[in-house]
């Protein structure tokens, strides 16, 4: 019985990592189909800013709207593209007491504010070689 759990359990995070997988594959389709139409976008307003640049403040004010606007949805499809980006691994060497220092002053006040004392005792521990 354990066995065919077993089976099922692996077949089940097969099926979970290919269908991530697939939707990797189509997230960066989408993106490159999306980033295409803004680059565009983004060129023909620049060169009507261009045209523009004299005339009714009125219209370049509309015209920042939309870029600004451009620029956010690029900031989206650049988001998900980085998202579903293989990652790779750095390992670096690491001083754990000044990590731990950085989130100790960082948990404090909300620590304090649930009357919740941070003690960090950083000694090592007895019987351990270091």
């Amino acid at each position: 019985m354990r066995d065919a759990e077993s089976v099922r359990r692996i077949e089940n995070e097969i099926e979970i990592s290919r269908r991530l997988s697939a939707s990797g594959r189509l997230t960066r389709g989408v993106a490159h189909e999306v980033k295409n139409p803004i680059n565009a976008i983004v060129l023909h307003l620049q060169l009507l800013q261009n045209k523009l640049q004299q005339d009714d403040p009125e219209t370049r004010r509309h015209m920042d709207i939309i870029g600004d606007e451009i620029h956010r949805l690029d900031r989206v499809v650049q988001i998900l593209v980085d998202f579903t980006r293989p990652q790779d691994l750095r390992l670096e060497d690491l001083d754990l007491r000044s990590v731990l220092d950085s989130v100790a002053v960082l948990a404090t006040p909300d620590a304090a504010r649930h009357k919740v004392r941070i003690v960090q005792d950083l000694s090592q521990p007895r019987g351990r070689a270091g």
